[in-house]
């Protein structure tokens, strides 16, 4: 009996909460941004009705996007191999596309939605540092926002707060950022990617504060950077460890072989 009356007050409990959470979302009318009109069907993109994807060459990306854009070469400080990156910045349409030069393929789609009504967290920045950005002919950010949505299969996704029917097409959540799978359906010829939307801190529920298309872009490590990175690991590493002293032994052995003794 104990058991029964626990389960309906469980119920009860979700259920008041539930119907707590619904009353308290704001009813937000969404609409696509009828300017600059981005549409993800499976894994295909559409911009004002042409269509490009992810295997898509740079020209084509240029050709959909037009040539109203600031280029800016960048060389990320991080990883063994350093990729050269070209940004095309859309500053009107609030649109930046990522180039990776050594894959040769577009990496990244970022859409600058900016700080909505419905957001009170804490401020992006200053008037100030808006001012500055504006002025910047180097700022890796578009000078507006992207105004409204986008559509995402049939539900309209732009900065906006988190609803049912955004947390329905979500692949899964990762601390304030939800994402959608893009994948490709049957008969599409394309590159699945990952749409990235992060949120707001302290909203409840959260509000979109951007949107990112990611395609998931390696780089081969030559092998004698490899063996110095290994190399570097393991000079200090004893024989006899237990997990990686056999192993040091032979990356010490081909370092030698290769470059010689310090």
């Amino acid at each position: 009996m104990k058991k029964v009356i626990f389960g309906l007050l469980v119920l009860s409990l979700s259920a008041c909460s539930d119907a707590k959470q619904q009353a308290t979302l704001t009813k937000v009318e969404k609409k696509l941004n009828a300017q600059h009109q981005i549409k993800v069907d499976g894994c295909h993109i559409s911009y004002n009705n042409k269509p490009i994807d992810f295997n898509a060459p740079l020209a084509d990306w240029l050709k959909v996007f037009g040539s109203d854009y600031r280029k800016i070469d960048y060389l990320p400080p991080w990883g063994k191999v350093k990729t050269p990156k070209e940004y095309y910045i859309y500053d009107d349409a609030g649109i930046r596309l990522i180039y990776d030069v050594n894959n040769k393929k577009m990496e990244h789609v970022g859409l600058w939605v900016g700080q909505s009504e419905w957001n009170k967290d804490f401020a992006w920045e200053t008037e100030e540092q808006y001012q500055t950005r504006m002025e910047n002919p180097d700022s890796f950010q578009a000078k507006q926002n992207f105004k409204d949505g986008i559509q995402v299969e049939d539900v309209i996704v732009g900065a906006y707060p988190m609803d049912q029917e955004l947390r329905s097409i979500s692949r899964h959540r990762r601390g304030t950022s939800y994402y959608i799978w893009a994948k490709c359906k049957s008969g599409q010829a394309g590159e699945s990617f990952d749409i990235n939307l992060s949120t707001s801190y302290e909203n409840d529920p959260e509000v979109i504060d951007g949107i990112s298309f990611y395609a998931m872009r390696t780089t081969a490590v030559p092998e004698d950077i490899s063996l110095k990175e290994e190399y570097e690991d393991c000079k200090n590493t004893p024989e006899n460890e237990v997990l990686y002293g056999k192993y040091c032994v032979d990356i010490r052995k081909r370092y030698h072989e290769k470059f010689g003794k310090e």
